[in-house]
């Protein structure tokens, strides 16, 4: 994972990069990783003041930029098995919950990366897919924002 997660920083961050470093290891792998290892943990998410529970979104999150690694991953073929694994992954676990009824930024990050994933895998999917998710992604993010502006007053 660790591997996989260094080569999407750096063969994918320079054109979508919707994750920056530092978040990605410390508030995605490290946490989901640290919950598999310790059985009594049974919570993942970036904030400590969520409830109790397991964020599939932010599963899907790290699953899609494994996907995006392994995608990019010069020492594996184009459009690999392993990269659609971890693309089925998380089309998997997006879809644990909601996008709509309530979106998180982890909603708005894997379905970009979605986007990404269907635009440089042509030969699997199209470049309208590709628009549509993004497209999608951007709604998505509008809707976070606005859910800002109403709990704080600003957009973050």
């Amino acid at each position: 994972a660790w591997a996989l997660c260094e080569t999407y920083l750096e063969q994918f961050t320079w054109w979508f990069r919707p994750i920056k470093r530092e978040e990605l290891i410390d508030e995605i792998l490290m946490p989901i990783y640290k919950s598999i290892a310790d059985p009594n943990k049974v919570a993942y998410h970036r904030k400590d003041d969520q409830e109790s529970g397991r964020c599939p979104h932010l599963l899907a999150t790290l699953f899609m930029v494994l996907a995006v690694g392994a995608l990019v991953d010069l020492t594996l073929p184009a459009c690999s098995g392993e990269a659609e694994k971890y693309y089925r992954l998380g089309r998997a676990a997006l879809s644990l919950r909601s996008i709509f009824d309530s979106p998180e930024i982890e909603s708005v990050q894997a379905v970009g990366l979605m986007a990404g994933y269907h635009s440089l895998c042509s030969s699997r999917y199209t470049l309208e897919s590709a628009w549509s998710l993004s497209a999608l992604a951007s709604k998505l993010a509008q809707s976070v924002c606005r859910l800002t502006v109403t709990d704080r007053g600003e957009c973050d």
